[in-house]
């Protein structure tokens, strides 16, 4: 028998870390501003839940996509980005196993999200994954509180 977990309840996910994300947007921001990624390039967060930092950068003229494997989190990134009016692409994909056909100038991982690969062979799929999502140049960043 499945346990429940935080994730399966997205709203009630939203409202845990619900707080103000406006710092780790503006940290995002600057830091893909310093490797030449500026708004209009496409973003994409892994792991993103509801997509709170995704529809901040989405609203700095990022175009931005939010990859997560809960199809529930996912519809709740849609509905509060449409309540918004603000543009947000999804992906409903496993970390670990998923492709894209643009690749992305930039991806960002936040709030510890990289710690739910519970293995090493788990961390190098989804970094090969990344890899590949990624163009020439392009840069991934790492949250990895402790």
């Amino acid at each position: 028998m499945a346990t429940d977990t935080i994730y399966d309840h997205p709203l009630y996910y939203d409202i845990l870390f619900g707080f103000d994300r406006g710092n780790e947007a503006e940290f995002y921001h600057r830091t893909f501003s310093r490797c030449g990624i500026t708004p209009g390039e496409s973003l994409l967060e892994v792991a993103c839940g509801p997509a709170r930092i995704a529809r901040l950068l989405a609203r700095r003229g990022f175009r931005v996509t939010g990859l997560d494997s809960s199809a529930a989190m996912l519809e709740l990134a849609r509905e509060q980005a449409a309540a918004q009016a603000t543009q947000l692409a999804t992906l409903c994909e496993d970390m670990t196993a998923f492709s894209v056909s643009d690749p992305f100038g930039a991806a960002y991982n936040p709030i510890s999200s990289f710690r739910l690969l519970h293995s090493d062979s788990a961390a190098d799929a989804h970094l090969r994954c990344m890899a590949e999502a990624l163009r020439p140049g392009g840069v991934y960043v790492i949250d990895l509180g402790f």
